[in-house]
């Protein structure tokens, strides 16, 4: 690695190491091993060197000094990714907040333009779970030229069942756990009407709640029809996958070249229903007809699997146009706009249109932060801002707190609400989205480590079991 690769490699190194670095990687061979390291190196910097000469190569790093200190990093992680999942948390939770912004708060402007866009929220983890996905399963087909699609559906039903399945036991018994604990707040008792049957739960079982009512008495965790949209995707990119290569597209692992034909045929489908569902007014906008069913917004994320396509296929292409990044940082916000800036809850025009813009503008930002993990990894650079290393640890956390923020953290915040009496306060509003996010978070990052965490261990043992068992036949 001389000249041209050596310079592309060292673009995004600082000047101050830029001398070090050309001196260190002339001794690195065609294979990112450096040959002569010098004495005075520790072990992180020699990993450092392998990992911006290997850059260029794509040749995977060696496992390098995750940061230390408080919240560390995984070094297995993208952080950029887990800090983007962090702001659609956010996003969701600030759009869920379960009272009115005060007329008198402080910068109420500001307050109510960032509450209508918490719908975008939604639209990023659609993108985000897409471009993962799709990244997982193109790169494997372009590594083995097959998919292992049993063991992709045995590692997602390991890692969203356990903690899925909890809640939803938890939304059946809400009512009694409510009452018991005395959680609901004064004024709402009529929120609770009857106990939910176990038999009001069976769309929560079939993983239809998108598309079915399950009645008051079973609402408490209808927040959970984002995740079930989420499966249905997960069920059939696969396939779709599958199917192209049976008939005879992505030989030896190539590209797929059908897949770009595939996600234009879907989003056209989905606008299709989109416009034929629309509502001609927002008074009879209807949830389970105009935003929950999986028909009408599965286009979102198969445009990051179609970003994913690209990273993974074309990577030299897309980081070439990442160059432009500004300019596809204008064009990402501007598509968030019409969301951001309406007027009514649920305009026609968001229905129709919205999905499609936010969907494009949320595919520019994944995007964005892909391109900032690559030259800015934790396995390159351990000087991570707390709280940056904060914000990735809530995005790891995200999918227990999107679980458990509706049925028991909206509950608490109404209740710390009227417990601290600031209700002339200009800051009161600012005060209480603090707390409520806060029990959000806590929740979460509790059920993280209570449920999922051990969830995923579990997972980890149980593919590498049948994995060494395959080896062994």
């Amino acid at each position: 690695m001389h000249g041209r690769d050596a310079h592309a490699t060292l673009f995004y190194v600082s000047k101050r190491e830029n001398r070090r670095l050309h001196r260190d990687l002339s001794s690195v061979d065609s294979y990112g091993i450096q040959s002569k390291p010098s004495d005075t190196q520790t072990g992180f910097q020699r990993c450092k060197i392998f990992a911006v000469a290997t850059s260029t190569l794509k040749v995977p790093p060696p496992a390098c000094s995750p940061a230390r200190g408080l919240l560390p990093l995984d070094a297995n992680r993208v952080w950029s990714l887990d800090v983007l999942r962090a702001f659609a948390i956010l996003l969701v939770l600030y759009g869920h907040i379960p009272f009115r912004i005060d007329d008198h708060a402080i910068a109420w402007r500001v307050w109510f333009i960032f509450r209508q866009m918490g719908l975008i929220g939604v639209d990023l983890f659609y993108v985000l779970s897409g471009f993962l996905i799709g990244k997982l399963l193109l790169s494997e087909h372009q590594s083995t030229g097959t998919l292992a699609v049993g063991r992709f559906y045995l590692r997602r039903a390991l890692r969203l069942w356990p903690s899925y399945f909890l809640v939803v036991l938890f939304g059946w018994q809400w009512y009694h756990f409510v009452q018991r604990f005395h959680l609901m707040p004064a004024g709402l008792e009529e929120m609770t009407t009857t106990p939910a049957r176990l038999l009001n739960m069976w769309p929560y079982l079939a993983h239809v709640q998108n598309y079915v009512d399950p009645g008051f008495g079973a609402g408490a965790v209808i927040q959970t029809w984002t995740l079930v949209s989420i499966v249905h995707f997960y069920l059939i990119f696969p396939i779709l996958l599958l199917i192209s290569l049976k008939l005879g597209d992505g030989k030896n692992g190539g590209p797929i070249r059908s897949l770009p034909w595939i996600v234009l045929a879907i989003a056209i489908i989905c606008f299709g229903f989109r416009y034929a569902n629309a509502p001609a007014t927002a008074n009879q906008y209807d949830p389970w007809r105009n935003y929950f069913p999986t028909h009408l917004r599965i286009d979102e994320p198969m445009f990051g699997v179609l970003a994913a396509y690209f990273v993974v296929q074309f990577r030299a292409g897309v980081e070439k146009l990442m160059r432009y990044w500004l300019v596809i940082l204008i064009a990402s916000l501007s598509a968030l706009l019409p969301t951001a800036l309406r007027r009514e809850e649920s305009p026609p025009f968001l229905v129709i249109w919205g999905y499609t813009l936010a969907a494009l503008g949320c595919t520019g930002f994944v995007l964005l932060a892909w391109w900032a993990g690559q030259w800015k990894s934790a396995t390159v650079d351990r000087h991570v801002s707390l709280p940056v290393r904060f914000l990735a640890h809530v995005g790891i956390w995200s999918y227990s707190i999107y679980l458990w923020h509706q049925p028991l953290a909206q509950l608490m915040v109404m209740k710390a609400r009227n417990r601290i009496k600031l209700w002339d306060s200009p800051l009161h509003f600012p005060i209480m989205v603090f707390v409520y996010l806060m029990f959000s978070i806590a929740i979460g990052a509790a059920m993280y480590y209570a449920i999922e965490k051990p969830a995923l261990n579990f997972r980890k043992r149980i593919t590498a079991r049948r994995s060494q068992a395959k080896l062994q036949r």
